[in-house]
């Protein structure tokens, strides 16, 4: 099996100190921009896994867009700066071009393909924090929609308040496609009739587990977050299997654990 890898610790323009592979608070700033203006930047043909990520944006969006019109764009030196500014990703509508510090980083991948399928380079709340979010990597995704008196809320534990069921993306998994490359959603439900904050103590806020295997996949890390009541947000974990059978999957939402489900893997 080979895991989506885990990126160092890098965040938005100034580039923070998270440790763990970041999702909610990564970087993914795409401004429209007449050239590249990167020298460090080489051109390279996106893997299979790309369609399948390209296909789940389409889909969150409900929009679509032409894949192979798009260029892509990764850094030889870890490093991606337009003027003057460090970035995870950057999207310029001139040529269609993304350019990515982390070409194996999906959630971050796909913040970009949203904004290539947009055809825009702001972030409008309607896609980015509603429809993907989850899918996409987006700076105060989680914040949107929190009323304004949301801090008094009280704080409990994750799995006191979250039912978490998981879901494959694709229904049908197989590692013919797309170089066996899958998604699995994550969704949180309250439970509660009040509001309240969850306190990620572990700051993994989405672990996708594959048992049997040493490792985990698609850790996502976080701090705290609001539900309302009744109220449902998603992730989407990712990784990548090679060998057709069986497999067992379980998630976390914060510290909040689905229950374990079998999948079969096609050939």
């Amino acid at each position: 099996m080979a895991l989506v890898p885990t990126p160092t610790a890098s965040r938005r323009t100034k580039l923070g100190s998270i440790v763990r592979l970041g999702f909610c608070c990564l970087l993914a700033a795409c401004v429209v921009g007449p050239h590249l203006g990167a020298p460090n930047l080489e051109g390279f043909n996106p893997p299979s896994q790309y369609q399948f990520w390209w296909s789940t944006v389409e889909e969150c969006a409900g929009r679509s867009g032409n894949f192979r019109a798009v260029q892509f764009f990764r850094s030889r030196d870890d490093s991606l700066v337009v003027a003057g500014k460090k970035f995870d990703g950057y999207w310029w509508s001139a040529g269609n071009r993304i350019a990515l510090l982390k070409p194996d980083y999906c959630p971050t991948v796909r913040h970009e393909m949203l904004h290539a399928i947009l055809q825009r380079g702001d972030h409008p709340s309607e896609f980015f924090a509603e429809q993907c979010a989850g899918i996409v990597s987006h700076l105060g995704g989680e914040l949107h929609g929190i009323p304004a008196n949301a801090q008094s809320a009280r704080r409990i534990a994750p799995d006191s308040l979250l039912h978490v069921v998981i879901t494959p993306v694709p229904g049908i998994l197989s590692v013919g496609q797309h170089d066996g490359a899958f998604g699995v959603m994550v969704t949180a439900t309250s439970v509660r009739s009040f509001p309240a904050w969850i306190q990620v103590e572990s700051g993994a806020l989405g672990v996708l587990y594959i048992l049997g295997q040493p490792n985990v996949s698609g850790v996502i890390p976080g701090d705290s977050v609001y539900f309302g009541p009744g109220q449902q947000r998603r992730l989407m974990l990712d990784a990548i299997w090679s060998t057709p059978g069986v497999i067992r999957l379980q998630a976390d939402y914060a510290d909040a654990r689905s229950a374990l489900i079998t999948v079969t893997v096609q050939p």
